[in-house]
């Protein structure tokens, strides 16, 4: 059992959204199982690894086939982490957004999730680099906030414990502040860093180190090469890994690893047995390493890998083709994993009259635009739709009456209706002057 500050530094779930868990069940309605004392919840690691696996999956779709809302516990849990201001320009009006797009993976795992002003949002949903951003900082800026939250879990839980693990954390604030130092409060780095700077101080017999990078490089330096034999077998005193940005095994601390070494050969990198350490599979990154490469060997045990297995897409039962065209389930490649299948509903692709023209395939003598005069839609391509787009009301310019100036009103030409979407979305200005 890990307490929870051990927990949020090792699997990035705050302690906060953690007693949330156990209380509120998401993905699959099982909440988190805990055990409490002395007002400190702790949790098996057992446990938390099979939770982080579910939200790092797809998750299910709404009963009405819609995508997955974010959990209440789970939005307020991205806006603490970026003190409700959108890291790119600082604004403190602002959104959950999705990292990877939720259309393509389903996945509300807060590690998918930023908080951006609605501007950005937008920006970064439609593809676009925000002025001066790319999207690759729009990642850097997620990576950085959450290292920010992991080290003050730690300065709360009293878990960095060695002078070395203050130094390293030292130099990861420092660096995490270039990069969200505007986002990040003045007053809540700057206690971050003065609880670091009491644990460097309290080790006796060490010189007073300024808290200035290269000062603090040049120390953890001398420091590694003085103590090499005690030093962290798995990050090797850096505290951190190119795969874990908090050490799991020392937890950051570099040498104080607190009788966890019994832990190595769970958190020990191997290749990733999908993709046999390519970090591709068919052509695109492998979904069991992320294109990393590598998997924890204990999370590799544990993992359903059969999950990936091609199987016959179930729509079209492996022929690539539904209703002339090539299948929406498979986008006619015929084989879809297993995982996936599984959690689909493809109950969303049933054909239903549409419910514009009720079936008919016409709406006001022309063909029906919902369904351009096809007669049936998908229901879950339905239940998203905003039919009240095509609802005719009286046309703006005119306001109905048909005539502009004498003549057929050039915005519904003489036909008095235009529908509501159109009309939303339409430039009216053109007709000024």
């Amino acid at each position: 059992m890990i307490n929870e500050y051990e927990a949020a530094v090792e699997y990035g779930f705050s302690p906060d959204l953690l007693r949330w868990l156990t209380e509120n069940a998401v993905v699959d309605g099982v909440k988190l199982p805990f055990n409490e004392k002395h007002k400190v919840y702790y949790f098996s690691r057992k446990d938390l690894d099979e939770l982080d696996s579910k939200m790092s999956g797809k998750w299910p779709l709404s009963s009405k086939g819609k995508r997955p809302h974010v959990p209440e516990g789970i939005a307020n849990e991205i806006k603490r982490e970026s003190y409700c201001c959108c890291p790119i320009c600082h604004r403190n009006q602002g959104e959950v957004a999705h990292i990877n797009a939720v259309a393509k993976t389903l996945c509300n795992h807060p590690k998918n999730l930023i908080f951006l002003c609605p501007n950005h949002h937008s920006e970064y949903d439609l593809g676009y680099a925000a002025k001066n951003v790319s999207i690759e900082d729009v990642k850097a800026f997620k990576e950085a906030l959450r290292r920010f939250s992991k080290h003050q879990w730690a300065i709360k839980g009293k878990i960095i414990q060695s002078y070395l693990g203050a130094l390293n954390t030292a130099v990861s604030l420092l660096e995490i502040h270039e990069v969200v130092g505007k986002s990040v409060d003045d007053k809540v780095f700057a206690a971050a860093m003065k609880g670091v700077a009491k644990a460097i101080d309290a080790k006796k017999g060490r010189p007073k180190v300024t808290l200035k990078l290269e000062s603090l490089k040049g120390e953890i330096k001398d420091y590694t090469a003085s103590h090499s034999e005690q030093l962290c077998p798995l990050c090797h005193g850096k505290g951190a890994t190119n795969y874990y940005d908090v050490c799991p095994i020392c937890l950051g601390n570099g040498d104080s690893t607190d009788g966890r070494e019994d832990l190595l050969a769970y958190y020990e990198l191997i290749d990733c047995p999908l993709c046999e350490g390519s970090g591709r599979r068919n052509g695109d990154d492998c979904p069991g390493c992320d294109g990393d490469r590598k998997v924890p060997r204990g999370w590799a045990d544990n993992h359903d890998w059969s999950q990936y297995d091609l199987i016959d897409c179930p729509l079209c039962e492996g022929s690539g083709k539904r209703n002339g065209d090539d299948c929406p389930g498979c986008d006619g490649d015929r084989k879809v994993p297993r995982g996936w299948a599984d959690k689909q509903d493809w109950s969303q692709y049933d054909l239903i009259d549409c419910p514009l023209c009720e079936g008919s395939g016409k709406r006001n003598g022309d063909d029906c635009p919902g369904c351009d005069g096809d007669r049936k839609v998908p229901r879950g391509w339905a239940d998203k739709q905003d039919w009240s787009q095509y609802d005719l009301i009286d046309c703006p310019l005119c306001e109905g009456l048909g005539k502009r100036y004498g003549d057929d009103c050039p915005g519904c030409d003489g036909d008095r209706k235009v529908q509501r979407g159109w009309a939303d979305n339409h430039d009216w200005s053109q007709y000024d002057g």
